[in-house]
Order: structure tokens, then C-alpha cells, then sequence
């Protein structure tokens, strides 16, 4: 994988570099001065605007500054003028010699008490302007573009020569580019003093102009990534994370990539990049952190002192950004003199900030070598202390406050109160509809407190369980939740709980219900309607949710409605908001189904709104799903497509897999209808991964009637029949009667394209009876009129030819 290849997100920076660019072929020359910190991209951007500079036709002039210590004086320009001379003439070796004319004497690099000031400076500056003159000479009229890498580097000779050179630029069809990174690393201090002064000298007679490189947000990640892998899936916290450990360092992000590769935690399966979803973030840094490397991080924390080294221990150990007010407890220092010392890491490069309020290690190497100095047991203390910390500092969100506790007990050894702190970043995780962050605490909890949650008390442990079943099926590991329901459930009834049996059987029937396991979930709905004199009015209307969910699925379009408006009656009674909205969603889905798109959008209409609202995303990317599906049905394959886009753009980001494998399907028939086939395969076979991942035997069915579709799209008609016979198998296993109906008239259309109208018009009778089973009445016009078409068709070519004919 060659990342060097890749430019993206610095296409602004680029563009002013351009129109500078062009100013300056009309003869006003300029210098620009591209910084940023280290591993920002200035290398990258000033490489790609050397290709495109040679393209349009320029003289490139490159000089990387500072690559041999022992260098004269005014090298680089030295350089510079033997790569003119050498393009100008063809000859460099005659016409290099001459530049040392142009050089100072060899005394100003040299410390010589007795030399006469004053004559010492009128050399120098005779040297300059030869050096200079000659130059501008070599350059003549052709279109010139001189680049300096790494110009903090340079000499402070060079720096002042730079300064004179820009004095007189502006008459020539030259352009000055130096890549600068300016801080006070001891590596190159005097110079960065120097150049620091010149360049807001220069600023204030407006002779520079800056294009300041920003660190990577999380959009350009993706841009990067897209640009680098091509066709991915990859989990919705994997960009965050590289976000988080490469604090948005182009240079880093190759480097993270890299390591990722070979460790094989990004992997290829059938043409499309995925990651292995284990990663965390402390590995990572790991990973990314060489001996060498860390060995010269230590080298560079024993220079400091003792006090910096203790902030430095209790920042190494606070995992991520941290915040300087809970520093400041921790260290027991005023927090104005906490502040000085991080902005004086900050100048080092040791520490960079993140915000007003947060600092965070300017390289993961420093956290992963300051942990390295710091025992065991200190560990545990000082996680206690910045525990202790969090707690007494205002202003953080209690969201945050819960994981930031959660995670520092769990590193302190406290068990107890790490659990309690767990549970409640959990439920705060569910409140903001973080779902990944709840299972990531839920199963962060349950190793702590044994399988199920047997460390707690039962009543405890059946609210545990409840929400960790109900995140579980969200995210689409449903196996896992119908084993949690099935212990509540057991819980429950060994307290004699009615009130959590009801809730669990209601868990439980949704559960079955997504595994296609209808009978045991019409069964646990019934459960609950035997204990009528518990029922709440809440439960009493999931019951019925949960019926219409069972009728629907088994085509029972009218019976399903009747269920779904009941349980809406009873949620417009007690205010169930978000119930409402999942009631008027599926009573959408049925009108679809039944082909009044109109009747679907007006419910899709009214549920949209609500979940605004409330601010259920995932609800959001379920309505958005549904009324593509309602588009696809009417034709319009390009609005259908545009809305399963604006679902996937949710359900990727909240690890919704279940939603967005579904979403997958539907995009990709979307996308074969649309003719890009291509894309249709890619996110067909990313479907099928996540279906196979989940266990879902229903979603493989679909999978390969789409498939089929693609393959007939694409003129495969041998393979295309292949794929939906394989889908009719699996949907007569299901007995989903609607996949069997649509696959057999996909199968119907391959006959026709085959030119075999016997053949699909026996395909489309037997879509057309499914159809008229499930009462979708619009399907079913649809196919008798093109049953009417084909027995014409037969009946022409049945026709016994006349007399006349003969």
C-alpha cells in the first residue's frame, strides 16, 4: 500500500497555492511560507504542487535545508542557482564551479576575534547581492519556482539572505516556497529564534504569505482512507480511533496504517477492507511505538525535572485528553501555574493542545515511555487520585464524568465503584443513543462481575440484563441477546417478579421475531396477555407492537394493522413519543407492502418528526431505509437510493450492523437498477459479510435474490437463475412468503430475457399466486399484465399459419 501516493484534504491549501502560483507567472513574484507542526503534510503538499507546477510548465528548483550539519554558508541558494545554470546551460559542471564566487568568504563561518567588523559585513553583503544577481540571471524570464524543505533548519545567514532575496522578488517570474516548522524543540532553537524574527519581520513589510497546515479532522480520515483502500466497511469507531491516537497527523496516520497492515488488523476479504474491530486505543499506541523510538522519548522526559516528570506521570496515565483542572488536584499545584508548565510542554512538542480547557501527548510514543518510568503500585494511586479528582471538578458532562470514572477505578483496583461508575456511563451511553460506548461499558462490566451479571444482586442483575438483551439485538447480536432474556426471564420468576416476566417475555417475543422464530414469539406476546391483572398500559401496548410485528412478517397485513392501531391508541394515551414513532413506522412499512406508497409517506411523514425530536438517530435510519424502500417500489431507483445513503450514513456511524446490513441489500438492487453495477456487487457483498457475521438466514435469502438481480442486470442469465433458485431454497426454509414471491418473479423476467415465454409465464404464476395470498394488490395487477402479454405472445406463435401463407 503506497500511502506516499495519496493527497487529500489539504485541496483549499492547494488552491491558494495555485492562484499564487499563476500571480506570479504574470511577473509579481512572491515567497510563501507553508508551516505546521511536524507530520502535518507539508512534505505531501508541497510535493503534489511541484507536479502540478512542472505540468503547467514552470523551472523546479528543490533544496531540502539542512541535510548536512557541516554545510557552508548560504548552501541551499548556492544550490538553487547551480540547478538554474545547469537547466539553463545543459552543462553543470563547468557553470557550478563558478558559483563560488558568489559565496562568502569562508572567515564569516568562522569565529576570528581580529577581523575587522564593519569590512567582514560589507563582504557579506557583496557576496549577497552576487549571489543574488547571479540568480535572477540564471532565472531570466522563464517561470521560476524555488522550493526550500525544511526551512528550520537553515542557518541564520540563510535566514537573512532569504529576507534580502524576498526584498527584491517581486519584478520576476519567480515563486519562493519554504515548508517551516517553528517551535522551540532544542534540536534547531537558535535557528527557530531566528527565522521566527525574520519572518514577522518580513510579515509586517508584507513580503510572506502564509498557508497554515491544520491537523486532519475526522472527514478528512475518511477522505484519506477512501483514497487509500477504496472499497471498506470498516466498524464505525475505527475512524474515531485513528483520529484519537494520530491527533490528526498525516505523517501518523501512515504510520498507524502501516502497523495496522502488518499486524493484520486491516484485512481484504473478497475485494473489500475491513478492520478486526479489537483495536483499542492503548494497543494501537503500542503498536506505532518502536523501541528505538520510545527508548529516545525516555531519553528526552530524564532531561526534564522532577516536578514536570510528576505532571507528566498522572498525563501519562489519564488515557486521553485530559483537562487541566483535574490536573491541577492531582498535582496540588494552583491551576494557573499548571497551565504555564503545559504551555511550556506545549512549546517543546512534548504535550499539544487540544482545546482552551484539554492538553494531550504530542506523540502517543511519549505516553506509551512516561508509563514505562511509573511502578505498578503508583499506578493504582495516582488512578485513585485523578478518580477523586473528576469527581470534584464542575463542568464536566455527567456523561463523561461516568466514563472518565469508570475508567480510572477500574485501574485503581476498585472494583466496586468501578463497576457502579460502568453501569452509569452505560445508562448514559443509552440516554444519548451512544450505543457502541454502552456496549463497550455493559461488557466491560460483566467481566468484572461474572457471566450474567452473578456477582450482583438478582432484582440488579435483571435491570442489567434487560438493557444489555435490548442493546445486544439493536447492534444485531441476537443470539447473545435471546440467551440474556432467557436468564432474566429465569431470574424472574425465581423472585417472583410478574412485572419484569411481562417485560422480559416482551424482550424476549421481539428477540424470536428477529431470528424468524414467529411461533416462540407470538407465543412469549401471548404469555403476557395471561397476566392481564399485572399488565401495565406501557407493556399492554409493546404486547400489541410486538403482534403487529409477528402478523406482518407472516402477511397478515390487515390483522397486523389492526394490532399496530391499537398499540398506537394506548401510546397516544400515556405520551409514548418514541413508541408512536416506531408504531407509525411499521404501519408504513405495511402500507408499502400492500403498494399504497402514498398511505406509507404520510405515516413515514409522521413519524420522521418524532424522532427528531427525541433524538433517536437510529430511529431516524430506520424511517430513512423504509421510505427508499417506498421510492424502489415506485421506480424512482435514484430517491431510493439517496435515502438508504442518507440511513447508511447513520446506522455506519452508530454500529447499527443489523439496519445497515439490510441497508446494504436494499442499496445495491438500487444501484444494479441504476445500472452501476459495479458499486451494486460491492455493497451486495458487504451485506453478505454482516449477515454472516449476525447469523441472519433471512438476510443471506435476500442477499442472493439481489444477487440474482445484479447478475441478470449485468447479462449473466445462467448465474443470475443460479442466484435466485439458491433464494427461493432459503426463503421456502424461512417460509417468508413475500422473498419466495418477489424471487420467483425476478426468475420470471430471466425466462423472458432467455426467450423461453413458457417458461416464464409458469414462473409468473406462481408469483402471482404468493402475491394474491399476501393481498398485495398492486404486485398483482402488475404480473397479470404481464401474464396477459406473454399467453398473447404464445398464442401468435401457436397460431396456425393460412392457405396463403403456404
Amino acid at each position: 500500500m503506497k500511502f506516499d501516493k495519496i493527497f487529500v484534504g489539504r485541496e483549499a491549501e492547494l488552491q491558494n497555492l495555485e492562484s499564487i502560483f499563476n500571480k506570479s507567472a504574470t511577473g509579481i513574484g512572491s515567497f510563501v511560507a507553508v508551516t505546521g507542526d511536524a507530520g502535518v503534510g507539508k512534505e505531501a503538499i508541497v510535493a503534489e504542487f511541484s507536479r502540478i507546477s512542472r505540468q503547467q510548465g514552470a523551472q523546479i528548483c528543490t533544496v531540502s535545508v539542512g541535510e548536512d550539519e557541516k554545510e557552508p554558508v548560504l548552501a541551499p541558494f548556492r544550490s538553487i542557482l547551480r540547478q538554474l545554470q545547469k537547466s539553463e546551460t545543459g552543462d553543470g559542471e563547468r557553470r557550478s564551479e563558478s558559483t563560488r564566487d558568489f559565496a562568502p568568504s569562508e572567515t564569516v563561518n568562522q569565529h576570528l576575534e581580529n577581523v575587522d567588523f564593519e569590512k567582514m559585513q560589507t563582504a557579506f553583503q557583496l557576496s549577497q547581492q552576487k549571489l543574488l544577481t547571479s540568480i535572477l540571471a540564471a532565472a531570466g524570464r522563464q517561470h521560476v519556482v524555488i522550493i526550500l524543505n525544511n526551512m528550520h533548519r537553515a542557518q541564520p545567514s540563510d535566514w537573512h539572505f532569504l529576507h534580502y532575496f524576498c526584498e527584491n522578488l517581486r519584478d520576476h517570474r519567480l515563486l519562493l516556497l519554504v515548508s517551516v516548522s517553528l517551535n522551540n524543540s532544542a534540536d534547531h532553537a537558535d535557528q527557530n529564534k531566528i527565522g521566527i524574527d525574520v519572518l514577522q519581520r518580513m510579515n509586517r513589510e508584507r513580503l510572506v504569505e502564509y498557508i497554515e497546515l491544520k491537523r486532519f479532522d475526522e472527514q478528512d480520515i475518511r477522505k484519506f482512507m477512501f483514497s487509500a483502500f477504496g472499497k471498506t466497511d470498516f466498524s464505525n469507531n475505527f475512524v474515531p480511533l485513528l483520529l484519537d491516537v494520530t491527533l490528526g497527523l498525516p505523517g501518523m496516520l501512515v504510520k498507524s496504517l502501516t502497523a495496522l497492515l502488518e499486524n493484520k488488523s486491516i484485512y481484504q476479504h473478497n475485494g473489500i477492507w475491513y478492520d478486526s474491530e479489537h483495536i483499542s486505543r492503548q494497543g494501537l499506541q503500542e503498536l506505532i511505538s518502536q523501541e528505538h523510538e520510545i527508548k529516545r522519548a525516555q531519553a528526552t522526559i530524564n532531561a526534564l525535572d522532577s516536578g514536570t516528570k510528576n505532571i507528566l506521570a498522572a498525563v501519562s496515565l489519564m488515557d486521553r485528553a485530559f483537562d487541566h483542572q483535574i490536573l491541577a488536584i492531582v498535582c496540588e499545584k494552583p491551576r494557573i501555574k499548571i497551565l504555564r508548565m503545559l504551555h511550556a510542554l506545549d512549546e517543546k512538542k512534548i504535550l499539544v493542545k487540544i482545546d482552551e480547557e484539554r492538553y494531550d501527548f504530542f506523540r502517543p510514543v511519549l505516553r506509551i515511555a512516561m508509563r514505562k518510568f511509573i511502578p505498578k503500585d503508583e499506578k493504582q494511586q495516582i488512578h485513585a487520585q485523578i478518580a477523586a479528582a473528576i469527581a470534584q471538578v464542575d463542568g464536566i458532562a455527567p456523561a463523561q464524568r461516568a466514563a472518565l470514572l469508570a475508567f480510572h477505578f477500574t485501574h485503581a483496583g476498585a472494583k466496586k465503584e468501578a463497576l457502579d461508575a460502568l453501569l452509569d456511563s452505560a445508562n448514559h451511553a443509552l440516554t444519548n443513543y451512544a450505543f457502541a460506548e454502552a456496549r463497550f461499558a455493559f461488557a466491560a462490566a460483566e467481566k468484572m462481575a461474572g457471566t450474567d451479571f452473578s456477582a450482583f444482586p438478582p432484582d440488579k442483575a435483571v435491570h442489567v440484563l434487560m438493557k444489555y438483551g435490548w442493546l445486544e439485538r439493536l447492534l444485531g447480536e441476537r443470539k447473545s441477546s435471546l440467551q440474556r432474556f432467557l436468564s432474566v426471564r429465569s431470574l424472574s420468576r425465581e423472585l417472583g417478579d410478574k412485572h419484569h416476566e411481562i417485560q422480559v417475555n416482551i424482550q424476549l417475543g421481539l428477540t424470536y421475531y428477529y431470528l424468524n422464530q414467529l411461533d416462540e414469539a407470538d407465543a412469549c406476546f401471548n404469555a403476557c396477555l395471561q397476566m392481564d391483572e399485572q399488565i401495565s398500559e406501557f407493556d399492554s401496548a409493546l404486547v400489541n407492537f410486538g403482534l403487529g410485528h409477528v402478523a406482518f412478517e407472516r402477511a397478515d397485513y390487515e390483522g397486523a394493522a389492526g394490532q399496530l392501531q391499537e398499540a398506537l391508541h394506548i401510546a397516544e394515551k400515556i405520551d409514548s413519543k418514541r413508541l408512536q414513532a416506531n408504531i407509525y413506522n411499521i404501519l408504513g412499512a405495511i402500507e408499502n407492502v400492500k403498494g399504497l406508497s402514498m398511505r406509507a409517506i404520510f405515516h413515514y411523514s409522521r413519524s420522521t418528526p418524532i424522532f427528531k425530536e427525541i433524538g433517536d438517530h437510529s430511529g431516524l435510519a430506520r424511517i430513512y431505509h423504509n421510505i427508499g424502500m417506498t421510492h424502489a417500489d415506485l421506480g424512482d431507483w435514484q430517491k431510493a437510493d439517496e435515502f438508504y445513503s442518507k440511513s447508511l450514513r447513520i446506522s455506519d456511524v452508530m454500529g447499527l450492523i443489523a439496519l445497515k446490513s439490510i441497508t446494504f441489500l436494499n442499496r445495491a438492487l438500487a444501484l444494479a437498477h441504476l445500472e452501476k453495477l459495479d458499486e451494486a456487487r460491492e455493497y451486495n457483498t458487504k451485506a453478505s459479510h454482516l449477515l454472516l457475521r449476525i447469523n441472519d438466514e433471512l438476510g443471506i435469502a435476500e442477499y442472493y435474490k439481489i444477487q440474482g438481480v445484479i447478475e441478470y442486470f449485468a447479462g449473466d442469465y445462467a448465474e443470475a437463475a443460479q442466484c435466485l433458485e439458491r433464494a427461493i431454497a432459503e426463503f421456502e426454509k424461512q417460509e417468508n412468503k413475500l422473498g419466495l414471491a418477489e424471487s420467483e418473479h425476478e426468475r420470471a423476467k430471466i425466462e423472458g430475457a432467455l426467450h423461453n415465454p413458457a417458461g416464464a409465464l409458469a414462473w409468473f404464476r406462481k408469483a402471482l399466486f404468493r402475491f394474491q395470498q399476501l393481498g398485495v394488490e398492486l404486485k398483482t395487477r402488475d404480473i397479470k399484465k404481464e401474464i396477459a402479454k406473454l399467453e398473447m405472445e404464445i398464442a401468435s406463435e401457436n397460431k396456425p399459419t393460412s392457405d396463403d401463407d403456404r
